[in-house]
């Protein structure tokens, strides 16, 4: 039997011990499908809320699984793993967030047009990516949005897994 395999893009953040979980987040996906390419690193503030900064990077991610079961079983599973903690404050301090930004060529989040964290992370590995409503490339968002907030790359996280 052949499976279908889809191809998503997935942005993944923590800032919670968030060089040790967003290195166990990418060990563990590996049991759902293969991690393609990886963007670099990079620490951002917080989104909506007071909390430390983040680490951030994107994935290019193939699985047999479809987005239903990539979200509730694959997701849901690795985060509950890592100890995340669901409260009514979306934007509370977490150990690990992995959202499904494009699945099989399907923009889910209209988010890497705004925030920071999902552009240049997302551009790193679709720059061409059109915004259908300014007729912008992502990589032209994304440097302007890196211009407008305290963005640092960080080489360490991914030094080690190499």
């Amino acid at each position: 039997m052949i499976l279908r395999q889809h191809i998503s893009y997935l942005l993944i953040g923590s800032n919670i011990e968030p060089v040790i979980n967003v290195r166990r987040a990418l060990v563990e996906l590996c049991h759902y499908g293969i991690i393609m390419k990886i963007s670099r690193t990079w620490q951002t503030p917080a989104y909506g809320s007071q909390g430390p900064d983040f680490i951030n990077l994107a994935v290019e991610f193939v699985t047999p699984h479809s987005l239903d079961s990539l979200k509730s079983d694959a997701i849901t599973s690795i985060e509950n793993k890592l100890g995340r903690i669901r409260t009514d404050d979306i934007n509370a301090p977490r150990t690990i967030d992995i959202d499904v930004i494009l699945f099989d060529g399907k923009l889910l989040d209209p988010s890497i047009w705004t925030h920071v964290h999902s552009a240049i992370t997302i551009a790193e590995l679709l720059p061409q990516l059109l915004n259908p409503d300014t007729k912008e490339t992502l990589d032209i968002v994304a440097n302007r949005l890196f211009q407008s907030k305290p963005v640092v790359e960080r080489k360490d996280v991914l030094s080690l897994m190499k």
